[in-house]
């Protein structure tokens, strides 16, 4: 194991003193506008970043009108560009300057480490960095950073492995969608507007919950009341008899009043 951490020591420390010359220097920026100017367009063609829209520099923002308001895409060539170059470039793939192995393995190898370090944006997504959820799961996003760290890749190699160079290579895309086409804000307003809805779904759960207590409580309260119904019920005789039998009759069977006692259920109104 210590063998394992002395070596990546090594290879980092080895692509940090790497310093491109003359020639090289220039392949490097070559690569870095091609690289950069593909993803661009993608990002424009597929509606990722609307360029007239979405363009928000630092300088617009009345709080960043001086200096400090530049430090953040200055300091994006530290992080991410030069701290992941490090990792994915200078300790996971190979140096041009000490490897053995043959080109088109080298370019082989190179690549695969690319295309690995794309695939753990959406799992960062899910676990380090929760509110680059939605973007980084974005086919478009995924996409241009294919483009990107693609670039990098190569300015790496053509550098004789460089971290510097990558690092530019990967700062310079990071930077523009990030600080100046509202890439931030991206990241920002898709992290809230997840949470917005968990919120939302929890507050519809308590209110059914709710509304499911209530309705069990008016069941609950429902209460059995008599009712008193007096009716008046008269007894008469048989009509063949005479008038004055009926008077008697009706003298003899007054009117009598009863009472019904039923039960009926009144239930309370919601």
């Amino acid at each position: 194991m210590g063998s394992v951490f002395s070596t990546a020591g090594s290879k980092a420390l080895l692509s940090l003193k790497t310093i491109p010359n003359w020639n090289q220097s220039l392949h490097v920026i070559g690569i870095t506008i091609a690289s950069t100017g593909l993803a661009g367009f993608i990002a424009a063609v597929t509606e990722f970043v609307d360029p007239i829209k979405d363009f928000d520099p630092p300088s617009r923002s009345t709080k960043n009108k001086c200096i400090i308001g530049w430090l953040k895409p200055i300091s994006a060539y530290i992080f991410p560009a030069l701290i992941e170059e490090i990792i994915w470039r200078g300790i996971l793939s190979p140096n041009p300057s000490i490897t053995t192995v043959s080109t088109g393995v080298m370019w082989g190898w190179a690549m695969g480490v690319c295309m690995v370090h794309v695939c753990v944006h959406p799992v960062a997504g899910y676990t380090v960095w929760p509110r680059g959820k939605i973007v980084f799961n974005d086919y478009r996003f995924l996409l241009l950073a294919t483009i990107a760290l693609g670039g990098t890749t190569a300015s790496y190699i053509v550098s004789g492995g460089s971290v510097w160079c990558a690092a530019l290579t990967h700062w310079i895309p990071v930077a523009l969608w990030r600080d100046f086409f509202g890439g931030e804000a991206k990241l920002l307003k898709e992290s809230s507007s997840t949470t917005d809805m968990a919120e939302t779904d929890d507050d519809n759960d308590i209110n059914g919950d709710n509304n499911n207590n209530d309705d069990n409580s008016n069941n609950n309260g429902a209460i059995t009341t008599p009712s008193i119904h007096i009716n008046e019920e008269m007894k008469i005789s048989d009509s063949s008899g005479g008038t004055n039998n009926d008077n008697d009759k009706n003298d003899n069977n007054p009117t009598t009043p009863y009472i019904c006692i039923n039960e009926e259920t009144r239930e309370k109104t919601q």
